[in-house]
């Protein structure tokens, strides 16, 4: 039983490596924020010329740990732009899912999206102008996997071009979506493990 679980949990794990940017091996403490290039957040590639903002919990705003501020400090008058490249199977369904919340008013917005990177089709979109102060929301959109690769991309859209301190994120993931067919189908085997355990 506990290896059908185990096997049911890897298979539909979070895609998304450090989505809840916990792991920060270059974070320096002391300021409530560091400003971060190029591939200094693991598993993230900041685009050239872009800065990402990752606050911990002592000073600024967060919502669980660390957590991205989308501003990037308004630097070279730009805000952030990341993104990494996960895998998909093709005809599956997955989630898009993150957590986010509003600290300064202004004119930007955000959007984090999921694009195939061969075929350049957006495949999921969810963005987001300021609408309360730190209160946390939660957002989720479907799609379903082409079998390339596919880019899971933070940006600020429209960019302030400055330090708006607009938007903070966390939780981003992206995670497979079992169809009933194969729950039911899991259900019975381990419902077969489990008798086969008692006899």
């Amino acid at each position: 039983m506990l290896a059908a679980a185990a096997l049911s949990g890897s298979a539909f794990s979070n895609l998304v490596v450090n989505g809840d940017f916990e792991n920060e091996p270059n974070y320096s403490f002391g300021s409530g924020y560091n400003l971060f290039f190029g591939t200094q957040i693991p598993g993230w590639t900041i685009a050239a010329g872009h800065g990402a903002t990752i606050h911990d919990t002592t000073t600024y705003p967060h919502i669980a740990g660390f957590s991205l501020n989308t501003d990037g400090e308004g630097y070279n008058g730009h805000n952030v732009d990341m993104s990494q490249n996960i895998a998909s199977v093709n005809g599956l369904g997955y989630e898009l899912s993150f957590d986010w919340e509003g600290w300064i008013g202004s004119q930007c917005g955000f959007e984090i999206s999921v694009t195939d990177t061969v075929t350049n089709s957006v495949l999921a979109s969810v963005t987001r102008s300021f609408s309360d102060s730190l209160v946390v929301h939660h957002e989720a959109a479907s799609f379903v996997g082409t079998g390339n690769a596919l880019n899971v991309r933070i940006f600020e859209n429209p960019e302030s071009t400055y330090n708006d301190n607009s938007f903070i994120i966390d939780d981003v993931a992206v995670n497979a979506v079992p169809e009933p067919a194969s729950m039911t189908a899991l259900a019975a085997g381990i419902a077969i493990l489990i008798k086969r355990r008692r006899k």
